[in-house]
């Protein structure tokens, strides 16, 4: 760990060194980032309401370095405390380990994390989630370090995403998490490109390692890719474009273990999404997920809070649907409203929100998640509520 910091620290000041004699520092230089304020209430009933609070700072940084190079790093730093805290609940998600035991949950191999108090009513945890070097010249571009693989096309659910698979619920981290990776990518034109990554997990089985085609045809975009997922040989395409005025989207891919190709049943996850603007500001959003592993048990709506969707496993039931509609109230303030239903499962999860630009790089939220199920009883009930209050002030 001291000899990345030392790197990291000698590459910062190589690079300020550079951009002073030779260049304008503001050219080469990019900073930026946010403090958040978020309140949380948990709301199970009228006895049962916990409150808890996160104050959150990201930095970000980008140097670009002689010889077509730039370094790039992110950083989050986040302090949590209340009753929530005290007593190791995250998300509905009371594990029986501490707060900080259940932050740590990055699946990489650079150690760059830090809990710097681990209290009863206090936490603060710091990680580096980017840190990369990235070279590229002509129609070549090379990126080494825990960076962001973003190949997903869809808007709500990313089964091409191997990578970084998206956590709609996970509404408070807009970078989503990085990967501990190489990826190179070779532009073919304007409008095709040849996508090649490896991913090192904190085991090695899960290693991830594939190759992304990708073109424009017809005004869609289009991609094929293949590789190792995991324990999985992944197959998959996916595209972009539009039926008339409505947006149409859609990926899938199909895994099948590697080490039984012949006699293993492959699980195929395939999502699509149909988008539109209605008149008056009004834009509408249908999307559909399958899952041809997933369970046709019913189970507790909360437990999604503790479900890690992953490229496979978007949800954990075979079929859910999603509906949205979002209307700009003003040029200030905007309206969203948002579920989705699992078949099978019967989970109903409801999740408005209210946005208001203060200013320019203020803005304040108010987001809630309700989840409504079956009970021991077979009762269609509302099981759970999350309230959440969030201020940012951008820099």
């Amino acid at each position: 760990m001291k000899n990345l910091l030392f790197l990291v620290c000698l590459v910062l000041v190589t690079s300020f060194g550079f951009a002073q004699k030779k260049y304008k520092l503001k050219d080469h230089i990019q900073f930026g980032g946010y403090l958040k304020y978020m309140q949380t209430n948990l709301i199970q009933n009228a006895d049962t309401i916990l409150t808890d609070n996160l104050i959150h700072n990201r930095l970000n940084l980008k140097i670009k370095l002689p010889k077509n190079f730039t370094f790039g790093t992110g950083v989050r730093i986040r302090a949590f405390y209340g009753e929530m805290t005290k007593l190791g609940i995250i998300s509905g998600n009371q594990s029986g380990n501490s707060y900080a035991d259940q932050l740590k949950a990055y699946d990489g191999i650079l150690n760059l994390e830090r809990t710097w108090v681990s209290g009863n009513s206090l936490v603060i945890n710091a990680i580096m989630d980017r840190l990369w070097l990235d070279y590229s010249k002509g129609n070549l571009e090379v990126r080494v370090g825990r960076q962001r693989v973003n190949w997903g096309l869809n808007t709500v659910w990313n089964p091409n995403d191997l990578f970084n698979a998206l956590n709609y619920l996970d509404f408070d981290y807009e970078e989503r998490p990085g990967s501990d990776a190489i990826r190179a990518q070779y532009f073919v034109g304007e409008m095709s490109s040849i996508d090649v990554a490896y991913k090192w997990a904190e085991d090695p089985k899960n290693n991830v390692a594939a190759v992304k085609y990708k073109f424009n045809t017809h005004t869609y975009d289009i991609q094929f890719l293949a590789g190792k997922y995991q324990q999985d040989l992944a197959i998959g395409t996916g595209w972009a474009g539009n039926i008339k005025q409505a947006g149409f989207k859609g990926e899938g891919t199909y895994f099948i273990p590697y080490d039984s190709l012949t006699t293993a049943t492959g699980v195929l996850s395939f999502s699509t999404t149909l988008e539109y603007g209605f008149k008056k500001g009004w834009s509408g959003m249908v999307s559909y997920l399958l899952n041809s592993g997933g369970t046709k048990m019913p189970q507790n709506a909360l437990a999604l809070n503790t479900f890690a969707p992953n490229a496979k496993a978007m949800m954990p039931n075979k079929h859910t649907v999603f509906l949205n509609f979002m209307k700009p109230i003003s040029p200030v303030f905007s309206a969203n409203i948002g579920g989705f239903y699992g078949f099978g499962v019967n989970w109903l999860i409801f999740f408005p929100t209210l946005t208001y630009s203060i200013k320019s790089n203020w803005d304040i939220d108010l987001v809630g998640q309700m989840f409504w199920g079956d009970n021991m009883q077979r009762e269609f009930v509302n099981q759970g509520n999350g309230i959440f209050l969030r201020l940012k002030w951008s820099y």
